[in-house]
This record gives C-alpha cells, sequence and structure tokens, in this order.
C-alpha cells in the first residue's frame, strides 16, 4: 500500500509538470520557427530558379547597365521624377522574380518633392538569419547629368554583386538596397533614401550588423587639374584619386580594416583608409553620413571624384569617361568584402 501511494502522488505531480514542460517547449519551437519563417513562402523554390540566373562578375554586365542608366535613362531625379520612376522600374524588373530572381520590396518615403521610393532584393540567411548585412548604392544623378559614375558605376556593381550571389544563400541575410536621392542629397533635397532607411531599420528594431556603402568607383585614378581639392580636406583626401577611399567613422575600425583586408586579397587597387571622427563626417561620402548618425556600423567605399571633378554636373559625367577595367577589378573586390561579412 505503501508503495502504491508513493506511486499515485509521484504520478500526481509528475504528470503535470511534464504537461507543463511539454507544453512550453511547443510553444517555444512554435515561436521560434515564427521568428524564422520566411517573408516569402515560396523561398526554397525561388532560390532555386534563380540559381539558373548566377552569373560571375564580368565587365560586359557592369557595361550593359551603365550604358542603361547613363545613355537610355539619362538624368534621373526628383526634377525628373519620370526618369526616376523608370529607373526604380527597372530595378525592380532586374531584381524581382521575373529577372535575377530576389523577394524585392518597394521602401517608400515622403520628401517635399513628392514620394521617393528604395529598392530593396533580399538574400535570406541560413543559420544568422537575422543578422543583416546591408550593401547599398544610390540611383539617381545630379541635375543635368546622365550619372554614368555619380549614381550609376555604384548600381552597375551592386547589380552584378546581385547576380553572382543569385540563389546562393550565406549564414547571414544579405541585402542590396538602391536609394534615391543619393546623388542629389549633396544638392539641397531633404531627406536621402540612405537616411530614410537606416530610420526605417532602426524603427523595426532590425539587426544590421554591417553596411557596405558604394559610392561612385570610376573615376579611379583621374586628377582633376582645373579644381583642388577643397581646403582643409587635403590631410583627409589626396589631390590625386589613384586609390580607392574605405571611410568610416569612429568606432567602426574593425570593419574597415576587415573590408580593407578582404578587398586587397583579391583586387590590385590601392586602398586608402579613413576614419572620420563626427566633426569630420560631413567631409566624406553620402553613405557614410547617413548611417553613422543612426549609429550603424558602415564602410564606405568611394573613389572620392566628388572632390575633385566638378564635370558631374555639367552634363561630363559619361560612360567613357569610367575606368572599366578598374571598376570589374574593384567589384570583385566588394565580392570578397561581402563574403566575408555574411560568413563571420
Amino acid at each position: 500500500m505503501k508503495r502504491e501511494g508513493t506511486l499515485i502522488r509521484f504520478l500526481l505531480i509528475a504528470c503535470p509538470v511534464g504537461l507543463f514542460l511539454s507544453v512550453a517547449i511547443a510553444l517555444a519551437m512554435i515561436y521560434r520557427s515564427h521568428l524564422e519563417a520566411p517573408l516569402d513562402p515560396n523561398e526554397t523554390i525561388r532560390l532555386e530558379t534563380a540559381a539558373f540566373k548566377r552569373r560571375p562578375i564580368d565587365r560586359e554586365i557592369l557595361t550593359r547597365n551603365i550604358d542603361l542608366l547613363a545613355n537610355q535613362i539619362g538624368e534621373r531625379n526628383s526634377a525628373r521624377s519620370d526618369s526616376q520612376q523608370k529607373t526604380a522600374l527597372w530595378l525592380e524588373s532586374t531584381l524581382g522574380t521575373g529577372g535575377i530572381g530576389y523577394f524585392v520590396e518597394r521602401d517608400i518615403f515622403e520628401t517635399k518633392e513628392g514620394d521617393q521610393r528604395n529598392i530593396i532584393a533580399e538574400l535570406p540567411g541560413r543559420r544568422r538569419r537575422s543578422e543583416i548585412v546591408l550593401v547599398t548604392a544610390y540611383y539617381d544623378s545630379l541635375s543635368g547629368s546622365p550619372g554614368a559614375n555619380c549614381g550609376g558605376s555604384g548600381v552597375a556593381a551592386l547589380i552584378a554583386l546581385a547576380r553572382a550571389y543569385a540563389g546562393d544563400p550565406q549564414e547571414r541575410t544579405v541585402r542590396f538596397a538602391f536609394f534615391a536621392n543619393g546623388a542629389t542629397s549633396r544638392g539641397g533635397v531633404d531627406v536621402s533614401g540612405a537616411s530614410a532607411y537606416a530610420e526605417r531599420c532602426l524603427r523595426r528594431e532590425e539587426n544590421v550588423v554591417l553596411v557596405l556603402s558604394v559610392e561612385s568607383l570610376g573615376w579611379y585614378s583621374a586628377a582633376d587639374s582645373s579644381q583642388q581639392t577643397p581646403a582643409g580636406l587635403t590631410p583627409v583626401f589626396p589631390k590625386k584619386g589613384d586609390f580607392l577611399a574605405f571611410l568610416g567613422s569612429v568606432g567602426s575600425e574593425y570593419a574597415v580594416d576587415s573590408a580593407e583586408s578582404a578587398f586587397t586579397h583579391t583586387s590590385s587597387i590601392p586602398v586608402q583608409t579613413r576614419t572620420l571622427s563626427d566633426e569630420m563626417i560631413s567631409l566624406g561620402s553620402i553613405g557614410l553620413q547617413a548611417f553613422s548618425q543612426w549609429k550603424l556600423p558602415v564602410v564606405s567605399v568611394t573613389d572620392t571624384g566628388f572632390l575633385r571633378r566638378n564635370d558631374g554636373a555639367e552634363g561630363g559625367d559619361t560612360p567613357e569617361k569610367i575606368d572599366l577595367g578598374n571598376l570589374e577589378d574593384a567589384t570583385l573586390g566588394l565580392e570578397a568584402i561581402l563574403r566575408a561579412w555574411a560568413n563571420p
């Protein structure tokens, strides 16, 4: 009788506890699966299909995209909203399921010039899906400019990168972001696409671990004899642009160093790194300014041509002035950075 009483008491205690633990584990698994559920329910099929569109980076792809942006579309900004919208639609169709095969999102933000849209293409991660590596470029051009380099070379590089990674998930999630109001943010527009998107990421509490901001890349080795580097910037940027600058804010030293290391192991283009204080951020690139103000870890890659060339606003930013060989070399270096960052 004593053993039976002990058994009954054990069952009375163990059964509810076991039931409680089972329910708790089941709920935890449901919650975890909910967190990791893809935005796209057809993700597996879409990735397998996109893999057929994967292509290595080459000069032909870069040349074709720069030609389309500068020669076929031309000037594109809020003052030329028809061309701006045409560019956005082209990006959506190129990156989306009918093109390379990405899940594409329109990110709309308001400006005094009207609604603008960023275009976001996401490659979901594997075991570290919640960690996001953001790779960005701006697709608008300066007023009066076809924007082959400023607003063109960065976009061409990002599309080539997106195609090289099509259907090939990395450990971390990779987002390719194409921003409106980038080039023209220097001309007085009130909101840049990069700043609006950075704010949105923080508002959504997304875990953006690293940002690679790709600016103009094609004026490598260009020195403008008629325009000197603005006063006070010589200690930051040499007058002759025979390099690519890797810029970061204070606190982003590790990101800058890791980007330089990955890039120089693949590309032959010389690199100069700079970490800018808060007081000097405004002298840097557009992406650096936008993401640094929200304290996101960002490395900006730029030919610093905006400091030494003035033909971008005078219609002189044309495809034939871009060094396509070095642009291809630079894009291969960017691919190495992305692979290192997305697979820590």
